[in-house]
């Protein structure tokens, strides 16, 4: 149950709908993204109640999606506070938005994911890089147009995906160990990984102002990376692994690569 708080057009997001509902005695607010206004009738005040039609996607790249593809931006907010921005540049601005996956399951809701294959010709980027490879369980993956990479992050957790990722995959425009350029490389060895795939695998360093890069922070201290060929003599894939990762959870992601 809740009513709608934000019905209209925003930068970024297209049409939006905005929720504010009373759960466990917190105001909660839901976000959603992309939205067909015109499919609507919905407006400020209307109260909503569970499995209620609210509107249908935007058309893709279209006004309704702001140019974006057509899917569903959907996040939850705690408080009274409307807050219609989207992707920030510092932590201290996701402040307040809470994560789904976390929220949904202190409600009793099973949000266990199973593990699925990454398929290059209709998740998005994979013509970036044309491989195939195991999300598992309990992760998902985003694609990072401005710095052509793959972020594989951990659902669940505090902070944004790139703050949770796991495994970043870039498609770089350089060859062999060229791809790592501006890193501090260490001890280096050839590899064969997933279905005999050939890679130089090395350990990497680098110092960078986190605050404005578009990577996760764990590329700024020392970590393990795969370099191996692209999707042309140009290019090359680079495989960079947070050195926290589990090597159980790294070996399900490395053993299942193939093209």
């Amino acid at each position: 149950m809740g009513r709608v708080r934000y019905a209209g057009w925003v930068s970024g997001y297209g049409g939006v709908i905005v929720l504010e509902h009373k759960i466990g005695g917190q105001t909660t607010q839901s976000l959603y993204g992309h939205l067909r206004l015109v499919s609507t009738k919905l407006k400020v005040g209307d109260r909503v109640s569970a499995g209620q039609f609210l509107a249908n996607l935007g058309a893709d790249k279209s006004k309704e999606t702001d140019g974006e593809r057509k899917h569903l931006h959907f996040s939850l907010r705690a408080g009274r506070t409307l807050s219609l921005r989207g992707y920030v540049s510092n932590m201290k601005d996701v402040s307040g938005w809470l994560n789904p996956q976390d929220f949904f399951a202190a409600q009793g809701i099973d949000m266990k994911t199973a593990s699925r294959n990454f398929d290059p010709t209709s998740d998005r980027g994979g013509n970036e890089f044309l491989l195939t490879f195991v999300i598992p369980s309990g992760w998902g993956v985003e694609f990072i147009p401005q710095i052509h990479a793959l972020n594989l992050f951990a659902l669940s957790g505090s902070g944004s995906a790139r703050g949770r990722s796991q495994i970043l995959i870039l498609n770089v425009a350089a060859k062999s160990t060229a791809a790592l350029k501006g890193f501090k490389v260490g001890a280096s060895e050839a590899v064969n990984i997933g279905a005999g795939i050939a890679a130089v695998r090395s350990e990497v360093g680098k110092k960078w102002t986190t605050s404005t890069y578009l990577q996760p922070t764990w590329r700024a201290s020392r970590h393990t990376v795969w370099v191996l060929d692209g999707t042309d003599a140009n290019h090359s894939s680079v495989i960079a692994v947070n050195p926290k990762l589990p090597q159980s959870e790294l070996n399900a992601v490395l053993s299942s690569l193939s093209r």
